[in-house]
């Protein structure tokens, strides 16, 4: 009698192991992960501002898993080098599409990565989430740009300086295609405005020497307004500090576009670089006092330690994930194209306000920000604007005069 009861508990264990793995096995066959390729350079001169971009987007796609994923499924991420070099982007690109079957891209920082990569996202009929302010001038119907265009970050910041810092200005940038097309609307601006260009100087984007600052401040500007890219702010700053204080009369402020707390702080603690005094203009700052943007703070620092910092890159990356979310929901499709038709009819409330996709030209409306930094590279916000629609287009026409920061 003891046999068969054994005999009958033995049938009934096995048999139910073999329903726990035929339901696991339709688990897994209902939930495979939805790829998807983050491109930043891990390595090379601009590693040093985009390994952040990278942390803030696979820690949004790590919030989304925890909550389910997207459509039931977990989200994948593929990170991939661009190591500087937009040949390699563009590489990686086609393996990230081909190779490991992405449902969509999340990268690039320079317009010559940006531009490398384009043709590949086009032909293969993909999409390309790119979080970096850059010169506008362009719009793909597969490219959502949810970064700053000049008519949201520097035009505003121009008549900010018009009217708090003086109107006499040293261009500086890296020598590539934002900054020269960036410092050419610059021009057109500050005639407008009554202003003036005393110089305008490029160094290469892997510049490795200490620039010649007696030249630009022999020129008495209000301001010096910068362009720069990557590790060559480390040797122009430094450079800078040798031949002025911020508490001497004489001392001349940066305007910053390319430079953010992510690297100013870590100049400081690296190399004892100080940014007192000096300003930024972003479509995000991390002194901006809402409570989405706090919260966001500390689950960054809780991940990556309390000293972590970030910067408006990081956080366009970090909605990018989000938007791209509710855009494959309201598809319910992870295909690209069925995407990007979703993607102008969502939006949320993010750590910078609200966050939404301009419908005619894939650009984000944004607010510009202009802050301070002390001594450490930590910002404070002296100056907003409103939300300012985005227009990546834009003609060289009329100053913005009163309306600064404000829809033209």
């Amino acid at each position: 009698m003891s046999k068969v009861v054994l005999m009958h508990g033995q049938k009934f264990f096995w048999f139910g192991l073999l329903l726990l793995v035929m339901w696991v096995s339709v688990l897994v066959t209902q939930n495979p992960s939805v790829k998807i390729g983050v491109l930043h350079s891990q390595t090379g001169f601009m590693a040093v501002s985009e390994r952040p971009v990278i942390n803030a987007t696979l820690m949004a796609i790590d919030e989304i898993n925890a909550k389910g994923g997207v459509l039931n499924r977990p989200i994948e991420a593929i990170v991939l080098d661009g190591a500087s070099e937009p040949q390699r982007f563009a590489y990686q690109a086609e393996s990230l599409i081909q190779q490991y079957a992405v449902s969509a891209l999340f990268g690039c920082w320079t317009t010559s990565s940006r531009q490398a990569v384009r043709p590949v996202i086009e032909q293969n009929h993909h999409a390309l989430f790119y979080p970096v302010q850059y010169e506008g001038n362009e719009s793909s119907p597969n490219i959502i740009y949810s970064a700053e265009v000049p008519n949201q970050q520097v035009i505003p910041a121009l008549s900010w300086i018009n009217q708090y810092l003086g109107k006499r200005l040293v261009l500086v940038g890296s020598d590539y295609l934002y900054p020269r097309a960036v410092n050419k609307l610059i021009r057109a601006q500050a005639q407008l405005l009554d202003m003036t260009v005393l110089a305008e100087v490029y160094y290469p984007l892997d510049y490795n020497e200490s620039p010649d600052i007696n030249a630009l401040l022999a020129l008495k500007p209000d301001v010096i307004v910068n362009t720069l890219n990557g590790q060559v702010n480390a040797k122009f700053f430094s450079a800078l500090n040798e031949k002025q204080s911020v508490d001497l009369e004489s001392f001349v402020p940066v305007m910053s576009f390319s430079l953010s707390d992510t690297e100013t702080q870590y100049y400081w603690q690296e190399q004892g670089i100080s940014f007192a005094g000096h300003y930024s203009s972003w479509g995000y700052h991390p002194s901006i006092d809402l409570p989405e943007n706090k919260a966001f703070i500390s689950r960054y620092q809780a991940r990556y330690g309390a000293d972590a910092t970030v910067n408006s890159p990081m956080v366009n990356a970090y909605n990018n994930v989000y938007l791209w979310k509710m855009a494959v929901e309201r598809a319910q499709s992870f295909e690209p194209e069925i995407m990007l038709k979703q993607v102008a009819k969502v939006g949320y409330f993010g750590p910078a306000g609200k966050v939404f996709v301009d419908s005619q030209n894939h650009h984000t409306w944004k607010s510009d920000f202009i802050a301070q930094y002390d001594q450490r590279g930590h910002s404070a916000v002296v100056w907003q604007s409103g939300l300012i629609q985005p227009k990546p287009y834009y003609k060289l026409m009329k100053a913005p005069g009163d309306n600064r920061g404000q829809n033209e």
